[in-house]
């Protein structure tokens, strides 16, 4: 009886060390892909971005976890990206940067949404207003 008890324990052990292994691996295959998607899509390297690339992993959970494709959590980092620029800086041409930044990435997410994402397509247009209006822009039509 103590040996099956055992064998058991063994079992159920190994079965969870092994799923726990199973979902490390699937976060890092999906933030990876949404990391090559931001750069196929958007031209937007994460690495170079502490922020976005810190977010990614939850938002891989978070997609996971709702049955949302790579392309949504990637669709949402870049949103993440857009927001997280400063809207005080007092620098013309940076400020210039910025706005052109969201202008075009806003147009790319709308069109990306439209083909791949899970979202609707009004959820991830009032996002991006927010966004926009953050920054005192005109939405994207």
């Amino acid at each position: 009886m103590e040996s099956v008890v055992l064998k058991t324990i063994l079992i159920l052990t190994l079965s969870l060390f092994l799923s726990s292994n199973v979902l490390a691996n699937a976060s890092a295959v999906c933030v990876n892909r949404v990391a090559d998607i931001l750069v196929a899509e958007f031209n937007y390297d994460v690495t170079g971005s502490i922020g976005v690339s810190s977010v990614i992993p939850s938002l891989c959970a978070k997609a996971n976890e709702i049955g949302a494709s790579y392309y949504s959590a990637a669709i949402m980092a870049m949103l993440v990206a857009m927001n997280s620029l400063g809207v005080n800086d007092s620098d013309p041409e940076i400020k210039r940067e910025i706005e052109e930044f969201i202008k075009e990435n806003s147009l790319k997410v709308l069109q990306l949404a439209s083909k791949r994402g899970d979202q609707p397509l009004d959820h991830i247009k009032g996002l991006i207003s927010g966004i926009v209006t953050k920054h005192g822009l005109r939405n994207p039509d």
